[in-house]
């Protein structure tokens, strides 16, 4: 299991009306960049990572307008750039890494967009006219994704598949 970490920068572009019973609706876009990542030690001198560099939804808001203050859910697509990796030192004596085994030392990665879905909610505060201020909290579920990393360095064989399944 990866737990991944780090920080995301974005921009969006929203639209939205409010009909006359102050229902609200609308869609927004965004995409943002940075550097989501983990590097795990399986014990056996393997090292996995994961990195996420961009993420994008694209997705339906419906809220409802009590004057300055508009409560809101949202759902939608979602998209994300993982890269998987594994590596195994050269110095590996021991486990899936020793040479014996048909493997030996390799640094390997391989990059797929995934799909998925993004929902949530959020409060937004009208500042002033065409001012808006908000927070939102999503949730984003991608599908599982298998990775074969290619290949071993003594024998020319695939690595294991790597599965990644994305839990909240």
């Amino acid at each position: 299991e990866q737990d991944l970490s780090g920080c995301l920068v974005g921009v969006g572009l929203n639209t939205d009306f409010t009909f006359q019973n102050g229902i609200v609706v609308g869609a927004v876009g965004d995409v943002s960049f940075g550097d989501l990542n983990v590097d795990v030690e399986d014990g056996l001198y393997i090292h996995e990572q994961g990195r996420i560099d961009r993420m994008a939804t694209l997705r339906g808001v419906l809220g409802y307008n009590m004057g300055n203050f508009t409560p809101y859910g949202t759902a939608g697509l979602a998209w994300a750039n993982l890269t998987q990796g594994e590596d195994c030192p050269d110095l590996a004596q021991f486990g899936f890494c020793r040479p014996a085994n048909g493997f030996g030392p390799f640094d390997l990665e391989q990059t797929h967009w995934q799909q998925g879905v993004a929902y949530g909610g959020g409060l937004i505060y009208q500042v002033a006219p065409g001012w808006r201020i908000w927070a939102e909290y999503l949730q984003m579920r991608f599908d599982e994704d298998t990775y074969v990393l290619c290949c071993g360095a003594t024998n020319g064989s695939p690595l294991p598949p790597s599965i990644v399944d994305h839990e909240p």
